[in-house]
């Protein structure tokens, strides 16, 4: 994988002045429009353990397999295997289906929000969200916590390091995400 250094000085990512955030718990970015939360290995555990179901039960109930990926075995490319990449469900309407309204305020909540996936932890921190003007335009009209008034504001360095790390956190995501090209060269395979 490319170096922070590297990806820093190589990545051109858009990144606005004064780039300010903060989660204004609308569950917008849970719900209204289909997508997809992949879930990494060990969230499958940590979550099946906090619904008190077994893994098994949490990938038959709550998962689809989002695709797979090979992988080598010991670092051979003449030993590989496939291994299944799962994603939560959504509802019929596009929500989570760990998504619902809690009470008569319409606030909104994640009921595994505790032990919820990388994914959703690492939002806004994507590398699509920065990718470019036009995907950074769509975020600010898709999630309300883009640029407010009274978020936190994030330096463009901060901002790097932050997308970095959800990269090298959801490596396997990222094959199936990513076009062959651009993976290449971020992960320098």
């Amino acid at each position: 994988m490319l170096g922070k250094v590297d990806f820093f000085n190589e990545i051109k990512l858009y990144v606005p002045e004064n780039f300010s955030f903060k989660c204004q718990d609308c569950g917008d970015c849970c719900r209204h429009e289909s997508g997809f939360v992949l879930i990494l290995d060990k969230e499958i555990g940590k979550i099946s353990k906090f619904l008190k179901i077994t893994s098994s039960q949490f990938l038959q109930d709550y998962c689809y397999s989002f695709g797979q990926i090979e992988i080598s075995i010991d670092g051979k490319s003449d030993k590989t295997k496939f291994k299944q990449i799962y994603s939560l469900k959504e509802k019929d309407n596009f929500d989570c289906i760990f998504w619902e309204k809690k009470n008569e305020k319409n606030s909104c909540g994640c009921n595994i929000y505790n032990v919820r996936p990388l994914q959703c932890r690492s939002y806004p921190f994507w590398l699509s969200s920065f990718n470019d003007k036009e995907s950074f335009d769509q975020n600010i009209k898709r999630c309300r916590g883009f640029m407010t008034a009274g978020g936190q504001i994030f330096d463009k360095k901060t901002i790097y390091k932050k997308v970095y790390r959800d990269l090298v956190l959801r490596k396997e995501h990222y094959r199936l995400l990513l076009n062959d090209y651009i993976y290449s060269y971020i992960y320098e395979e």
